[in-house]
């Protein structure tokens, strides 16, 4: 029931996440056409639609890195939803983090390096953190506290800053600060 009320709260709450890519070849978009929500890409000419997820599981959230290359994805094809990173050219999958919560909401750092997202822990009751991650794996580093909702990772380009969005009913805001090598 939980994983249907996030991906619920992920279609439609959240309006806008999106990567700057040079040369833009394809649109993403997630979508229940098939009874479960996949992630499909169009090229920008609205021709050679693509379903790039076709499981039985849910994936949403996808954001496109920097390079147009990779797409960061949250699927819930092992149980719970975790972050996935798509190569567009091979098609190949790979799990950047694995834990028992929910894993959502990934954001590409500027120069590609970093992904940022949002998770629950089991042990965490209506709360959420931001978490830090390279963007080829390894451990993630946690940026907020869990005493709030905090959701919506955003990188800001000009500043290298990390914002996050607060939540109304809370009253709350956190801001994380990413320092760039």
């Amino acid at each position: 029931m939980l994983k249907t009320v996030y991906l619920i709260i992920s279609l439609l709450l959240i309006t806008s996440v999106w990567t700057y890519a040079e040369d833009v070849r394809y649109i993403s978009f997630s979508s229940n056409r098939t009874g479960n929500a996949d992630i499909y890409i169009i090229d920008t000419n609205s021709e050679n639609l693509r379903n790039i997820t076709d499981r039985r599981t849910n994936e949403a959230d996808a954001t496109w890195s920097p390079d147009g290359r990779f797409l960061a994805y949250s699927s819930d094809q092992n149980g719970n939803f975790d972050i996935y990173v798509m190569d567009i050219e091979t098609g190949k999958n790979r799990r950047l983090i694995q834990d028992p919560g929910v894993d959502a909401c990934a954001a590409w750092s500027p120069n590609g390096q970093w992904i940022t997202f949002e998770a629950r822990t089991p042990r965490q009751n209506k709360t959420s953190a931001i978490y830090v991650m390279d963007a080829v794996g390894g451990e993630p580093r946690q940026l907020t506290d869990e005493l709030s909702m905090n959701w919506g990772p955003a990188w800001v380009p000009v500043r290298r800053a990390l914002s996050v969005q607060p939540n109304a009913a809370l009253l709350t805001t956190l801001w994380g600060k990413i320092k760039q090598e």
